[in-house]
């Protein structure tokens, strides 16, 4: 699709997940922020791309 944002969100939560992994030792603390994250890019990104 050639949106920059999808080569960008991947490291970004990535790093962010491996961080609180690290800091929280707790699977679940991770999963929330990537399930907040997952949720809000299903709404954000189509009005990232503008549909």
């Amino acid at each position: 699709m050639g949106i920059p944002l999808l080569l960008i969100a991947p490291n970004l939560i990535g790093g962010t997940t491996a961080l609180e992994a690290r800091r929280a030792d707790s699977p679940i603390s991770t999963t929330t922020l990537h399930l907040k994250w997952s949720i809000g890019m299903a709404f954000l990104m189509p009005v990232a791309i503008g549909q």
